[in-house]
């Protein structure tokens, strides 16, 4: 029994002492620096497919490289992609598409080496199969799309190929005839460039068979998936340039509208069923600087596309001209087409000297916002656009937003009957920011 005291006195001690010198030791702490809010890590992406089959997340840290995850909810089975970004999941559960991104540490070594943009290493199109749980990689994509809510398709854009340097030729090794020679007049090839574009393969997933056009500037597939538009620069012999129509059911080629190189089309629309495209044209090839964009609408079953003379029309403000600032937009009924408009830009005076043009900026205690955020504005307000609707069964115009009330909501769509007040303001709902408030 005094054995058995003893023997717990002792372990009294022990822990007495082993308590007393943990609290005399502090627990070291990290400090709190930028290394360790790098990496620290968020979840930036996140979505499910449209079958409930599958979920996909991205785990990004702060400041490197991350990766998306691939969870099977059924199989509790997992896979990973670095570097992972702009991830979209068909609409038919099946795969997964994505750009991958250069390693980041590479990139920024080579641009403190001052590389220039082109020899900087190029992103990557991901495809990934929830199926198979493989992952194809399609080198050097400069971006892709695929239909909202269709599966079956991709489209995307490849970077230029860099083109190799000719070796100087080897003088001590010519001969009298090859100096004396003329060289050969080659035929100087277009290059893919942010002017002249880019190719453009259209892929079928289903079984892997892909079709390529060149020099694609702008793309845009319907959102069922009835067809891809695109207009290209064209390559003078197999493709002219302009706006084209690729049927996805019929997988047959289009031209909607035919220019010349130079010509800026853009805005490209395509209506909710497929039927109906519109899009701008710029044709005017001299340096002028008013840009006057033309509007040009085309109904499946037609043989090209029409224009839609909106500038001249008699509802269309004088002086004003289709901006090229915002995309047209069809109703979800596809009765109705948007567009932007906005008054003549003031231009400078091209005949002024450099010491001619004075410089003033004037500071009112009237103005709706100071000076600096005007300034910092300035911008956007020369890329502001007006909505303007065209009711396509009788082609009438009717100019929604104004100066003073400059943004315009569109209800149900864009389907919402009209309704015009006594003061002949647009049926839609106008609203406008109030500094007061």
């Amino acid at each position: 029994m005094k054995i058995s005291l003893a023997f717990f006195c002792v372990l009294l001690f022990l822990s007495g002492y082993s308590q007393k010198k943990q609290a005399s030791t502090p627990v070291q702490k990290k400090p709190l620096t930028h290394t360790v809010y790098d990496s620290w890590k968020e979840i930036t992406f996140r979505s499910i497919t449209n079958d409930g089959s599958a979920a996909a997340f991205t785990v990004n840290p702060q400041d490197g490289d991350g990766k998306v995850i691939f969870y099977n909810l059924k199989t509790n089975t997992q896979d990973s992609v670095k570097r992972a970004a702009e991830i979209d999941l068909t609409w038919d559960s099946q795969l997964a598409i994505f750009k991958i991104k250069p390693q980041q540490k590479l990139v920024k070594d080579l641009r403190r080496q001052k590389k220039k943009k082109e020899d900087l290493p190029k992103d990557s199109l991901g495809i990934y199969s929830f199926a198979t749980r493989k992952t194809e990689r399609i080198p050097e994509v400069k971006s892709y799309s695929i239909p909202e809510k269709s599966g079956g398709w991709v489209a995307y854009q490849l970077e230029a190929k860099k083109e190799e340097k000719a070796k100087p030729a080897d003088k001590a090794g010519k001969t009298d005839s090859t100096k004396k020679a003329a060289p050969a007049k080659s035929k100087k090839i277009k290059k893919n460039s942010e002017d002249n574009g880019y190719t453009l393969v259209l892929r079928k997933l289903s079984d892997n068979r892909s079709i390529s056009f060149g020099y694609v500037k702008e793309y845009t597939f319907a959102k069922f998936g009835q067809g891809l538009l695109f207009a290209s620069t064209g390559n003078d012999s197999t493709m002219k340039a302009g706006v084209y129509w690729y049927d996805l059911q019929t997988e047959k080629l289009q031209s909607l509208y035919e220019g010349k190189s130079k010509y800026k089309m853009k805005g490209l629309a395509v209506s909710e069923d497929g039927s109906q495209t519109a899009f701008l044209v710029d044709s005017d090839t001299t340096k002028a600087q008013i840009r006057h964009f033309s509007l040009y609408y085309w109904k499946k079953g037609e043989p090209a596309a029409s224009l839609l003379d909106a500038e001249h029309a008699q509802a269309f403000p004088t002086n004003w001209i289709v901006s090229e600032h915002y995309t047209p937009l069809f109703s979800k009924d596809g009765s109705r087409l948007f567009f932007g408009s906005s008054p003549q830009p003031v231009v400078q005076d091209t005949t002024l000297l450099t010491e001619e043009i004075v410089n003033v900026e004037v500071w009112t205690g009237d103005d709706e916002y100071i000076y600096p955020q005007q300034n910092k504005q300035l911008d956007t307000e020369k890329k502001r656009s007006y909505l303007t609707m065209i009711d396509l069964t009788n082609k009438t115009i009717t100019p929604l937003a104004r100066q003073d009330v400059p943004t315009i909501d569109l209800a149900d769509e864009g389907n919402a009957a009209a309704a015009l007040g006594e003061t002949n303001k647009p049926y839609r709902k106008m609203t406008t920011w109030d500094p007061s408030a």
